[in-house]
C-alpha cells in the first residue's frame, strides 16, 4: 500500500497566502486598467507658425462621441496674429489628414471693408501643411479646420466632431474680425 503525503500546515497556509496574493494583484491589474481606459486621451494638435512663433493648437471643440454629446468644453480660439506681409504655415496632424475636413479661412478685404469666408472640402486629403499668406489689401483675419462626424443636426448638417480654430487677425487692427467659433 502506498503512504498519502500530507503537507504540514505551515505548507498549506503559504500555499493559500500566494493564491490570495495573487487573486488581489490581477484584480488590481483589471481595475488599473479599466481606469486607464476611461482616462481621456490626449487631443490631437496641429502646429501653426508665424514667423518664429509656433504654437501647438489644440482643438476648440472635440467630441469622443457626438451621438452621445460626450463633447469637451468649448474652448476659445487660440490667437496667432499674421501681420500684413506675412504667412501663417499650419501643420495638419494625422488625426485630421487621414480623414475628410474642412478648411474655412476668413480673409477680409480691405478696399470693400468687407469679410470673406472661404471654405474647402478635402474628402481625400494628401496636404498636410497649408499657407495662408496676408497682403494689406487682403488680410487672413481667421482659420478654422473641422472634421465631421457622420452624424446630422436638424438642417441636415453635418456636426462637427472636432474643431481647431486660429484668430489670426494682425495686431495693427484695433477691431476684433474673426468670426471662428467663440463659445
Amino acid at each position: 500500500m502506498s503512504e498519502l503525503i500530507k503537507p504540514s500546515p505551515k505548507l498549506l497556509l503559504a500555499g493559500a497566502v500566494f493564491v490570495v496574493a495573487a487573486a488581489v494583484l490581477f484584480a488590481f491589474t483589471i481595475v488599473a486598467g479599466l481606469e486607464k481606459r476611461d482616462e481621456p486621451k490626449p487631443r490631437p494638435t496641429l502646429q501653426a507658425t508665424v514667423g518664429d512663433r509656433m504654437l501647438n493648437v489644440a482643438p476648440m471643440q472635440f467630441c469622443t462621441n457626438v451621438q452621445a454629446s460626450a463633447c469637451d468644453t468649448a474652448q476659445r480660439p487660440v490667437k496667432l496674429p499674421v501681420e500684413f506681409g506675412q504667412a501663417v504655415v499650419i501643420s495638419l496632424p494625422e488625426y485630421i489628414t487621414e480623414r475628410p475636413w474642412f478648411l474655412t479661412v476668413q480673409r477680409y478685404d480691405a478696399k470693400r471693408g468687407q469679410a470673406k469666408l472661404d471654405t474647402i472640402t478635402h474628402v481625400d486629403p494628401a496636404e498636410a501643411t497649408l499657407v495662408l499668406k496676408s497682403t494689406e489689401d487682403l488680410w487672413v483675419a481667421a482659420v478654422e479646420i473641422n472634421v465631421p462626424s457622420q452624424y446630422q443636426d436638424a438642417s441636415g448638417n453635418l456636426i462637427a466632431q472636432a474643431v481647431w480654430g486660429i484668430d489670426t487677425t494682425p495686431e495693427s487692427v484695433s477691431k476684433d474680425f474673426a468670426l471662428v467659433q467663440k463659445p
